[in-house]
């Protein structure tokens, strides 16, 4: 019966005139959170994927009646009770009934639009909120408004797993204007293929998975070494988080794929946003992330790779753009959506790129070594450090 509702549903959402980016991406969303629910009942799996959203278009795209479509699809997979989708101007919210509003809707989704008119002091509120079960919000709005939100309230970030793009407008600050466009109109979040491996489509991309910012796993200092060799056949992912940014910039992953000499031997052998997998499938960066971040399934690596170098560097070539504008940077390292490590790197000031971690091969293992170690020079001198010539 759910698979039929289902169905119904999707076929409902097709009816929607164009729409064709959106409709694809909530077709996944809902393949993935019906896989889930069946690991779930199934007793395999329990991932705690939080149902809040994120529609970026002008009034008039079709973001309420598929936000209606978005709340009756939980509530067929139970994840909601009553599945209704029920509209909230940001700036009517208060922080004295704010909770009392919630508790009584409790079971079904909340548009809020106008969101760049939020009002400061609800905040806490809020996020008591979206930690909530069988409750949903999807923040509605212009890129100007949903940048601005942001803005203001960067913690909501570690909240929102997908954006939905309603209108052919670029992601919002988080990418510049004359980046690679095919990959700006994807979404943030490549949430489809964050599946269990027991589900998991052959050849797929790695998932750009948001899960909350906490200090769990072995705290790794500078030099410190971790054995790997428990992960090699799952996704190892590492993310460069941090609680806000002073100015606005942008921080990208690049990860070099060397070989006996240390030494990248073709343009290829770099992963980022311009090549964002590698040849062999085993390394890729999560295509606009609202963290940069990257995946790994080292099992796949090329027997001629001796050493993969992890690193994170401020994108373009203004001279301000350095780590000292970054507040409380630090780097998670997960299997799967479990955090196994952590490294503080709030030392880096002046600094405008970092060789984070490296992952490197030991008798026929794979080890982690932390290396932190920041360079004032830009992205052009680092790649020339590992082989890879940039005019």
């Amino acid at each position: 019966m759910q698979d039929k509702l289902l169905t119904e549903l999707e076929q409902k959402l097709d009816c929607l005139q164009g729409l064709a980016e959106v409709k694809s991406n909530i077709h996944a969303w809902i393949r993935l959170l019906h896989v889930c629910q069946i690991e779930k009942s199934q007793g395999l799996y329990d991932i705690a994927i939080p149902l809040h959203l994120v529609f970026i278009g002008e009034s008039g795209t079709g973001k309420t009646e598929t936000g209606k479509m978005i709340a009756k699809s939980y509530q067929i997979l139970e994840l909601l009770t009553e599945g209704k989708l029920i509209t909230k101007n940001a700036a009517l919210l208060t922080k004295d009934r704010i909770l009392e509003q919630a508790q009584q809707e409790i079971g079904n989704v909340w548009m809020i639009n106008h969101v760049h008119l939020m009002p400061d002091e609800i905040l806490e509120n809020l996020l008591e909120i979206l930690q909530w079960e069988n409750f949903a919000v999807i923040f509605s709005g212009t890129e100007f408004e949903i940048e601005k939100m942001l803005y203001q309230f960067p913690v909501l970030r570690l909240k929102l797993c997908k954006y939905l793009y309603f209108t052919d407008a670029q992601p919002m600050g988080f990418y510049s204007q004359n980046r690679n466009t095919e990959m700006a109109e994807k979404d943030l979040f490549d949430l489809t293929e964050f599946i269990p491996d027991s589900v998991q489509i052959p050849g797929q991309k790695f998932s750009g998975f948001a899960s909350i910012d906490r200090k769990e796993g072995d705290f790794l200092c500078a030099g410190a070494r971790m054995d790997l060799t428990p992960y090699v056949r799952n996704e190892i992912r590492i993310r460069f988080v941090y609680e806000a940014l002073k100015q606005r910039m942008e921080i990208d992953a690049y990860v070099f794929m060397l070989y006996e000499n240390e030494q990248s031997r073709q343009d290829e052998d770099l992963v980022f946003f311009g090549n964002c997998c590698s040849k062999d499938g085993s390394v890729c960066v999560a295509e606009k992330a609202v963290y940069p971040e990257c995946g790994f399934y080292l099992s796949r690596v090329d027997a001629k790779i001796q050493k993969i170098a992890v690193c994170f560097s401020a994108y373009g070539n203004n001279p301000a753009f350095d780590f000292s504008q970054i507040v409380s940077p630090a780097l998670r390292i997960f299997q799967g959506n479990t955090q196994i490590a952590y490294m503080d790197l709030s030392n880096l000031q002046q600094e405008r790129t970092v060789v984070a971690v490296e992952l490197y091969r030991y008798k026929n293992s794979w080890k982690l070594r932390a290396v932190a170690a920041g360079y004032c020079d830009g992205l052009k001198e680092l790649c020339g450090r590992f082989g890879i010539q940039v005019e």
